[in-house]
């Protein structure tokens, strides 16, 4: 009996574990750069970045560097908050694109492994920003 009882405490302990609500280790430890934002390629020598490591999101927009929590439960993914340094660029084009990239990465409600490219969506499953597994 208590050899059952043993078998059953470990089995319901797995179940929760594998039920468990965050599913993180899906993109933690992973490094990212943005390929395409709305649709456009990313500007030409930019760099924007998305990192996931040690529970925390963080990465370069291309002027500035940001970094925060995130948090994934199944396909959502939602970041947040994030802060961000405070430095302009010289190119107004790479503050704009930075300006969009922070907005997308704020709108994020879900999100797609494919191969070796990440794809983040809003909540109507518009798609936000396509990475490729980066540096």
């Amino acid at each position: 009996m208590k050899k059952l009882t043993l078998i059953w405490i470990l089995l319901f302990g797995l179940l929760l574990a594998a039920c468990g609500g965050s599913s993180q280790p899906a993109l933690e430890g992973t490094a990212w750069s943005l390929a395409r934002l709305h649709g456009q390629a990313a500007l030409s020598g930019s760099a924007p970045t998305l990192v996931f490591k040690d529970g925390q999101a963080s990465g370069s927009g291309s002027c500035n560097s940001f970094g925060g929590s995130y948090e994934i439960r199944g396909e959502r993914l939602t970041f947040g908050p994030l802060a961000m340094t405070a430095m302009a660029c010289a190119d107004s084009g790479l503050m704009e694109q930075e300006s969009a990239y922070m907005t997308a990465l704020a709108a994020a409600s879900k999100f797609r492994l494919e191969n070796d490219q990440l794809i983040l969506y809003d909540a109507s499953g518009q798609a936000l920003a396509e990475f490729v597994k980066g540096k």
